[in-house]
């Protein structure tokens, strides 16, 4: 019916009749020529009933393409629900409303149940992380040597929890420098959280981090240094939400 309305140039009926028919990409085709103001909702409502037909994964982009803040949580939402976790944490990354904070705890359990704490950490706040670390020396316990670990990283002891890690679990080392510094941050001792994360190579967290602290020029510098080739989007990054700030 839809085609027959669009045939007739009533494209007014043509557009609701594709989109009781579900024929969306149709739908949005005509409302791009017909009704461009249009575009953004059937973005949305294409989105929502992929989900409904259980096409998480294609409902994504769709949401994406939407833009509001509202379709940001419906793509993050079908994006945990496709299990596409590295999507899902993409998206959260370029967020601003503090609604989307809600789902860095899913993730988190997500990628510590499969014990890549590595990104695990990257979704927590300070106490998780030592929570995380607590557990981990617990699952790691063999005689008594992280015992001592727990110990240590329950009390913040940065220092020595590194020390136990070389000793018995290298491959944690990147973690407890990534802990460290989370917590730098949080008390606002930059620099040392910076050198942290060069330490454990990740230097993608000194840029989010800065960028969240709203400190671009040192995000910019970091990105500019070990990301060269992500500086042009962290500068179109910038300028967005510049432009967002000015015209409040």
């Amino acid at each position: 019916a839809g085609d027959l309305y669009e045939k007739a140039r009533n494209n007014q009926r043509a557009l609701e009749y594709y989109c009781k028919g579900g024929a969306f990409r149709k739908a949005v085709e005509l409302a791009r020529v017909a009704f461009p103001a249009e575009v953004v909702k059937l973005e949305e409502a294409w989105g929502d009933y992929l989900v409904q037909q259980k096409q998480m994964d294609a409902a994504i982009n769709h949401f994406i393409e939407a833009g509001w803040v509202v379709c940001s949580l419906k793509a993050i939402e079908a994006a945990i629900a496709a299990r596409q976790w590295k999507k899902a944490v993409h998206i959260l990354e370029l967020q601003e409303d503090a609604s989307a904070e809600k789902f860095y705890v899913k993730i988190a359990q997500h990628y510590a149940s499969i014990q890549d704490y590595e990104l695990a950490v990257k979704c927590m706040t300070e106490e998780e992380v030592s929570a995380l670390y607590v557990s981990r020396a617990q699952e790691l316990e063999k005689d008594g040597k992280f015992k001592e670990a727990e110990r240590y990283v329950h009390n913040k002891d940065w220092a020595n929890a590194q020390r136990v890690a070389e000793s018995h679990d290298p491959e944690s080392v990147s973690e407890v420098l990534v802990g460290q510094a989370k917590f730098c941050f949080e008390q606002k001792d930059f620099q040392k959280a910076e050198a942290f994360l060069l330490r454990a190579q990740r230097p993608e967290l000194a840029v989010k981090f800065y960028k969240d602290a709203d400190m671009w020029s040192d995000a910019m510098r970091i990105c500019k240094e070990y990301l060269p080739s992500k500086l042009s989007m962290l500068q179109e990054e910038y300028e967005r939400v510049t432009s967002k700030k000015g015209g409040r």
